[in-house]
């Protein structure tokens, strides 16, 4: 049973999203389950978790990351509004990309408050990985059968509406799969070779952008 103590109930600044998908993250003490955070409706909030995770705290749009904290086996989400395929297409396109990427499940169970799942510390490491996990996560929930990591990506699927820059990078991603390109695999962020996580910057706003396609934006013309 997931029992959980909602303290949260505020809204952060956001823009309109194209699906209703809804994300929470929690913390778990023991069998209980306390709210970090209020509703999340932008994926790019996700940056932010993983600059907590790598010890850089700001606060972007409402959303402060300092107070976040993570249990061993890595970070807690409830999600909801999700379809009625969601749980099927989750784990039809995940469950065998994380075994095959690094050798672990793919952790979800389903509650009347929503579906409860564990990021691993592994998805955690880069913002691309997160990025593309919790984009995957939205591509499930769009009423359309899906059953492999490539049906996420096909032309006329649901990413050309909910993530067209995502599309034209299509090639990139299916190549690397969850991991960033090799080349910058030792960054947790990665803009370019200006702007990363070797190198200081007080501008939280390219960390707070920096998801799959932004990572792969200027890499892509190396």
């Amino acid at each position: 049973m997931f029992k959980n103590t909602h303290t949260h109930a505020k809204a952060y600044i956001e823009a309109p999203q194209p699906n209703t998908l809804r994300w929470q993250l929690y913390y778990k003490d023991k069998t209980k389950f306390a709210s970090q955070t209020h509703i999340i409706k932008c994926r790019d909030f996700f940056n932010d978790v993983v600059a907590k995770k790598h010890g850089k705290e700001f606060c972007i749009y409402g959303f402060t990351n300092a107070n976040l904290k993570f249990n061993k086996e890595g970070l807690y989400i409830l999600l909801t509004n999700t379809t009625k395929d969601w749980l099927e297409n989750a784990t039809a396109v995940l469950s065998p990309e994380m075994e095959k990427t690094w050798g672990i499940p793919f952790t979800v169970s389903e509650h009347p408050e929503g579906m409860l799942m564990l990021v691993p510390n592994q998805v955690l490491e880069h913002t691309y990985t997160m990025s593309l996990f919790t984009l995957i996560l939205r591509l499930c929930n769009y009423n359309v059968k899906v059953s492999s990591f490539e049906d996420c990506f096909v032309p006329n699927g649901p990413l050309v509406t909910d993530n067209a820059v995502a599309f034209t990078r299509v090639p990139a991603i299916l190549k690397n799969r969850l991991l960033p390109p090799e080349p910058t695999r030792g960054y947790w962020w990665y803009y370019n070779n200006i702007y990363n996580s070797k190198k200081e910057t007080q501008d939280i706003g390219i960390v707070h952008n920096n998801g799959v396609s932004n990572w792969l934006s200027n890499f892509l013309k190396v």
